[in-house]
């Protein structure tokens, strides 16, 4: 039926499946216009959700492929970032049957986005991190922008493995390539680069670098605080537990929301056992975010959160043997009354992060998650 025969009909006579049809696309308009309206979050990720199910529905391959572009940033920015790699795997599978949908940018940076989760999921081989690293190479090659975000990942990647000469290598590279359509927002981009400075030993450069962070001249939602948990625990990796102190105060004027504020929490809870007395973090800060760790899937978040609640349980232990903390009732220590043994979460905690350190340095060939909790 044409455009032109249905809307001359009589609307009683419109076939039912067609106006089921019709208000689908309505629905589908109105749950894009909903959900680019909110803040990255859990509401936002649903509608999204809601609005690629409809895309697949139709079967309108643009809405499907921006659809799960927007859903892919939605888990990143405001969910939880590993539910990201199924979205960007099918929005390649799809692209492959819909080439010229949308602009080769888009392509690169969903490739980016599934490179990059991957490498923060242990249980991705590291040869399927290689090659996801690799199509996100091409899909810039094919779109003649982003090679510098691509030799920030790739020097990444060489330190995930353990290559410190290849790291040096694609670092300098980033470094003498100017900034283009792709690249990631400068406060983040100088973020990163700053904290590949401090695990190849450049202290001094790293901090240099930083200044605008740290000044807050350039800002975005997650900086500077990612940059001042990296300085936190980098701090109290040397033992200076002043400095920590300093870039402390600073994150503290970041309040913990969700599971995506996790490592900021594990940082000020190290702090706290580094410095107990100072008001870094509490119990209540400990209680609120245990059950966020439990339930996300992003290893390397939840290692730094372990990291740091390990820490602070170790330092409550020792002025007080219990503590009470209202937690869910599958919680895998046993608590009478809602009162925990300071050891038994600590052995947990302990435990926990272990266990994904030992993922990630078996996956990546070499020994770095168990020498940051070695000297924590």
């Amino acid at each position: 039926m044409s455009e032109q025969e249905l809307f001359g009909m009589d609307p009683d006579e419109i076939p039912e499946d067609m106006l089921d049809f019709f208000a689908d696309y309505d629905r589908m308009e109105q749950l894009r216009k909903d959900y680019q309206d909110l803040p990255w979050g859990p509401q936002r990720t649903e509608l999204n959700r809601e609005y690629v199910a409809l895309a697949d529905k139709l079967e309108e391959p643009f809405d499907q492929l921006a659809g799960r572009y927007q859903l892919a940033y939605a888990y990143i920015l405001g969910d939880d970032p590993a539910k990201a790699l199924p979205v960007c795997a099918e929005f390649m599978a799809l692209q492959q049957e819909h080439p010229d949908e949308l602009d080769g940018g888009s392509v690169a940076m969903i490739a980016m986005l599934a490179s990059s989760v991957a490498r923060d999921l242990p249980q991705i081989p590291k040869a399927q991190c290689a090659a996801l690293l690799e199509e996100f190479h091409q899909a810039v090659l094919a779109c003649h922008s982003g090679e510098r975000l691509w030799e920030y990942h790739a020097c990444e990647y060489a330190l995930m493995t353990g290559d410190r000469e290849a790291a040096e290598a694609h670092l300098k590279r980033f470094q003498e390539l100017p900034r283009d359509d792709l690249s990631d927002c400068e406060a983040c981009e100088v973020s990163g680069a700053a904290e590949i400075l401090l695990r190849l030993g450049r202290r001094e450069e790293a901090m240099a670098a930083l200044a605008p962070v740290l000044e807050q001249r350039i800002t975005c939602a997650q900086q500077p605080w990612e940059a001042l948990s990296t300085l936190i625990h980098d701090a109290l990796g040397r033992g200076d537990v002043r400095a920590a102190r300093q870039f402390g105060k600073e994150l503290l004027r970041r309040p913990i929301e969700n599971q995506n504020d996790l490592p900021y929490a594990g940082a000020l809870l190290r702090l706290e056992s580094a410095d107990s007395g100072g008001g870094w973090a509490d119990a209540a800060l400990l209680e609120r975010c245990l059950s966020w760790a439990r339930q996300l899937w992003d290893q390397k978040r939840r290692f730094w959160f372990f990291l740091g609640a390990g820490a602070f349980c170790r330092r409550l232990g020792q002025m007080q043997t219990s503590v009470r903390l209202s937690l869910p009732t599958d919680f895998p220590i046993p608590g009478a009354d809602h009162t925990y043994s300071c050891q038994a979460l600590e052995a947990w905690l302990r435990a926990e992060g272990e266990k994904i350190a030992r993922a990630f340095d078996r996956r990546n060939g070499c020994v770095y998650y168990q020498e940051i909790l070695r000297r924590a």
